[in-house]
């Protein structure tokens, strides 16, 4: 119930272009990363759960880059935001959380 409320008020915020509550989101969702690697490192929830929120850390990166190129007036593409100085934050969030969760893992088979 609680995910169909928060997708009601993104889709909201999406129609009404309410650009402020994506920007609030953007550091909601970098936390929920650092919360589910304290999950992870307390013994709480397995490490592919760092996996899901390194891609969340990713995509609010996305939106990041997305909201500052918006505000200068310019569109972020999906195939070029690879390769824009704005998702090389993403990239590199990605990996050091990639390797978090590696490293996590292979903790737990030992």
């Amino acid at each position: 119930m609680l995910v169909v409320i928060l997708a009601y008020y993104y889709w909201q915020a999406s129609r009404h272009e309410l650009k402020a509550f994506f920007g609030a989101s953007v550091y909601g969702r970098c936390a929920v990363l650092v919360g589910f690697i304290a999950f992870v490192v307390t013994g709480l929830a397995p490490p592919i759960l760092v996996l899901f929120g390194a891609i969340d850390a990713a995509a609010a990166g996305w939106t990041a880059a997305s909201l500052r190129a918006d505000s200068h007036g310019r569109r972020v593409s999906v195939m070029k935001i690879g390769f824009s100085d704005e998702g090389e934050e993403s990239r590199r969030l990605f990996a050091i959380s990639h390797q978090i969760a590696a490293a996590l893992s292979a903790g737990n088979r030992s």
